[in-house]
C-alpha cells in the first residue's frame, strides 16, 4: 500500500502577501466579514495552486496584522514605494537591479556632457599608452552612464503601466473571488448541534458560520424534528451537558455522531477539525 503523499507546504512571496493583504483589507471594509472569511476571499485572487489551507488562516491573520498591513500603510505614505513590487519581482527572478542612487552622480570626476574635453585631458598624459587608455575609459564611462539612465527610465515606465493594470483588474478579481466562495457554500460540511441554549447558537455562528453549514435543535425540541433534521447533515454534535438519553437514542445510528462533553468552548474545539477538512 502506497503511503499517502502529503501536500507540499505553500510559502507566499512578498508580492503574494501584499496582494492578499490588499484583498483581505477591502473584503473586511466592504462586507464587514470575519478575518477568516476575509482571508478565504482574499487568497482567491491567487492561482489555485498558490492558495493555502484554512488551517493556516490563524497564522496568516497574525502575520497580516503584525507585518503586511503595516508595510501597506507605509507604502501609502511613501510615494516612491510604488516601484518596490516591480524591483522586488526582478530581484526574485534573478534579473540585475540598478541602484537608483548611482544616477545622482554616476561619475563625479568626469564631465559626461563634454566628451571632447575628456579626450583632451587624456592627450595631456605623457604616456601614449596612458592616453589611449584614458580615451577608452572616458568614452566607456559616458556610454555606461547614458545607458544606465535610459534603462532606469524604461524600468520605471514599465512598472507604472503594470501597477495601473493591476489596480484596474483588482476589484474585478475580488468580486470573482466572493462569487467563488458563495458558490462553494453548498459544499460546506453540514453540522447539526443539539442542546445549545439562549445566545449560544449565535456565538457559534459568529465563529464558524463562514466555514460550516450549521443547524441547531434545542434540548426542548421534539424528537421527530431531531430525527428529521439529522437525515440531512454530515455530522450531529450532542451537547451531553444539556440533553437526555432520548436525544441520544434518536440519533444513535447516525454515522457522523459526535459527543461534546463540555461547554461552548469545548464545542468550538470539536468543530475546528471539521471546518479545516
Amino acid at each position: 500500500m502506497n503511503a499517502k503523499m502529503k501536500a507540499p507546504k505553500i510559502f507566499w512571496t512578498s508580492r503574494e502577501w501584499l496582494e492578499v493583504a490588499k484583498s483581505v483589507r477591502l473584503a473586511k471594509l466592504d462586507d464587514n466579514l470575519t478575518m477568516n472569511a476575509a482571508i478565504r476571499i482574499g487568497q482567491q485572487i491567487l492561482p489555485e495552486n498558490r492558495r493555502r489551507p484554512e488551517k493556516t488562516f490563524y497564522t496568516i491573520a497574525d502575520h497580516l496584522r503584525k507585518v503586511v498591513f503595516k508595510e501597506l500603510d507605509a507604502a501609502d505614505r511613501n510615494p516612491a514605494g510604488k516601484f518596490a513590487p516591480a524591483l522586488e519581482t526582478a530581484q526574485e527572478s534573478g534579473s540585475p537591479l540598478l541602484n537608483v542612487n548611482t544616477f545622482k552622480d554616476p561619475m563625479p570626476h568626469v564631465n559626461v556632457d563634454n566628451p571632447i574635453q575628456i579626450v583632451k585631458d587624456g592627450l595631456a598624459k605623457p604616456s601614449f599608452e596612458d592616453s589611449i587608455m584614458t580615451r577608452m575609459t572616458a568614452f566607456a564611462s559616458v556610454i555606461a552612464a547614458k545607458f544606465e539612465q535610459e534603462l532606469l527610465t524604461q524600468l520605471q515606465s514599465a512598472t507604472e503601466r503594470a501597477m495601473d493594470t493591476v489596480d484596474r483588474n483588482f476589484h474585478q478579481r475580488l468580486t470573482n473571488a466572493r462569487k467563488a466562495v458563495k458558490t462553494s457554500k453548498a459544499a460546506l460540511p453540514k453540522v447539526l448541534v443539539v442542546g445549545l441554549q439562549g445566545s449560544q447558537p449565535h456565538d457559534i455562528m459568529n465563529e464558524y458560520g463562514e466555514m460550516l453549514d450549521l443547524r441547531f435543535v434545542e434540548s426542548t425540541g421534539s424528537m421527530s424534528v431531531l430525527k428529521a433534521s439529522a437525515k440531512h447533515v454530515d455530522y450531529v454534535v450532542l451537547m451531553t451537558q444539556f440533553i437526555s438519553h432520548k436525544h441520544q437514542d434518536a440519533v444513535r445510528d447516525h454515522e457522523g455522531l459526535i459527543y461534546a462533553n463540555g461547554n461552548v468552548s469545548n464545542l468550538k474545539d470539536v468543530l475546528l477539525p471539521i471546518a479545516c477538512r
